[in-house]
């Protein structure tokens, strides 16, 4: 009987050894598992953080090759960038593919008389398509092209400084600028529900055809009073990458201008440099020749010194 009890006690203390080495190696496993599920969470992280760099970074490079691509001094250009105080390199410029805007689904107060240069007249032209189906009206043009003459002309007529740009300073005389609806002012704009609904959609839309509100941040920072109705065409992706920094036209060149001074000051330094260092090359390379020369000089009357030592001695044998 003791011998049973005995057997039953060992057979009793080897299950619990068993037990506790099965239950110890399912806790290991358990937090080796825990361990490679942290891991795996870890290394998901890190590829969408690794992923979301490489989307800004392409976004970046994408931006950098629509910047490269911008002309803001070229008179012809569709960047061409005029203001208050930067004018047409001609201030007699004048477009060379003028249109008129009158269509089907765009409205010229003027009657047929409103002139766009050919691009930015293709591109208010799909703006008024999708502004008409989505709206339920068409989109009206107050003004268009405005020559240097007829800019002069309103300068005499009175116009405010503020509100009407010089002739030969005006986005209206590229031939890419137009007015909306209303040439007012910003009051009527935000206290009218219905212009305040035609700004909301274009300031929400037009960048997707190539346009952009010049004058939207007062005249501190874009040289004149806000005009909800003044847009200019820019071209696509210049306009979309303006309103996705929310910044406008002239913020970035202001931005650009102070960028392309700094290149320059960086450049004339390294010519300076540049010159600096050849100058100093040339004075070496005449210093040096002047020691070979020098060199040259020692060498010869080196050699002639042991000639005349040895015709000396071929005299003092013969003695």
């Amino acid at each position: 009987m003791n011998l049973i009890i005995d057997g039953m006690l060992i057979a009793g203390i080897i299950c619990a050894g068993w037990g506790g080495y099965y239950l110890g190696n399912e806790q290991a496993k358990m937090e080796q598992f825990q361990v490679i599920s942290k891991l795996q969470e870890e290394k998901k992280l890190l590829e969408r953080e690794n992923e979301q760099y490489r989307l800004e970074a392409e976004k970046r490079k994408q931006e950098q090759k629509v910047l490269e691509q911008l002309d803001l001094q070229t008179d012809s250009s569709l960047q061409k960038f005029v203001t208050a105080g930067t004018s047409f390199l001609d201030k007699k410029y004048i477009p060379q593919d003028l249109e008129t805007v009158k269509s089907a689904i765009v409205v010229d107060q003027k009657n047929g008389k409103t002139q766009l240069r050919k691009e930015a007249n293709e591109a208010l032209q799909k703006m008024g398509e999708k502004f008409q189906k989505d709206m339920g009206f068409p989109l009206q043009v107050v003004s268009g092209y405005r020559s240097y003459e007829y800019q002069l002309r309103i300068e005499q007529w009175g116009c405010p400084a503020q509100l009407c740009a010089r002739a030969g300073f005006s986005e209206h005389q590229s031939g890419l600028a137009l007015d909306l609806f209303s040439a007012s002012n910003q009051d009527q704009w935000s206290k009218s529900e219905k212009l305040s609904k035609i700004f909301d959609w274009l300031k929400n839309n037009a960048h997707f055809f190539g346009f952009h509100n010049s004058y939207q941040k007062g005249k501190e920072v874009d040289g004149y009073d806000i005009e909800p109705w003044h847009w200019r065409y820019v071209w696509t992706d210049f306009a979309s990458y303006l309103q996705k920094k929310n910044i406008t036209f002239s913020q970035y060149f202001r931005n650009y201008s102070r960028i392309n001074n700094i290149n320059k000051n960086i450049r004339d330094k390294q010519e300076e440099e540049q010159k600096n260092s050849q100058k100093e090359d040339k004075i070496w390379d005449e210093t040096e020749f002047q020691n070979l020369e020098l060199q040259e000089e020692k060498n010869i009357q080196k050699i002639e010194n042991q000639d005349n030592i040895k015709i000396s001695d071929e005299k003092y044998n013969l003695l």
